[in-house]
């Protein structure tokens, strides 16, 4: 009898936590890419200072791609060296939230229209035509939960909501 009842109470308690599993799922998702972004950025950051030449972050929508972009064009040619390549993909739950900012990345546009990021040799965030690189990348899981990475011009990058 009372294997029973203990029984009961467990199955009753999982059964209540399975009901949160998706919810804590989606947060989870959110937070994982959230700070592989933001370390993605902070190497970028890193590695630009220290190898001298200009490191850029390119978005799309499916991901993004971490380069060195020693003909500072500000898009990846052949020969440069890939550090990074995400797919937003590898976060089944997570994608650029555009009800915010329509761009969903606010960064200025290369060439090849992907929203892009470069630090350079000091550390300073630049952009296309070395305008001071600051923008914003809004990320949203599927409950509707969202998060930015900022970029300073300055270099500086972090994580809000």
């Amino acid at each position: 009898m009372e294997l029973c009842v203990s029984m009961g109470i467990a199955s009753i308690m999982l059964a209540a936590g399975a009901l949160y599993l998706p919810a804590w799922e989606d947060r989870q998702q959110l937070d994982n890419a959230v700070q592989e972004l933001f370390i993605n950025l902070q190497r970028a950051k890193a590695e630009a200072v220290n190898r001298g030449v200009n490191c850029a972050v390119s978005f799309t929508e499916t991901g993004y791609m971490v380069y060195l972009d020693q003909t500072t064009n500000y898009r990846r040619e052949t020969g440069e060296e890939l550090l990074a390549q995400v797919s937003w993909n590898s976060y089944r739950t997570i994608h650029i939230d555009k009800s915010e900012n329509e761009k969903g990345v606010t960064f200025t546009k290369n060439s090849v229209a992907q929203p892009t990021v470069a630090f350079d040799s000091t550390g300073l965030a630049v952009t296309v035509n070395n305008v001071p690189g600051n923008g914003t990348i809004y990320l949203k899981n599927r409950a509707d939960r969202k998060c930015r990475i900022v970029v300073s011009g300055g270099g500086r990058v972090r994580i809000e909501g």
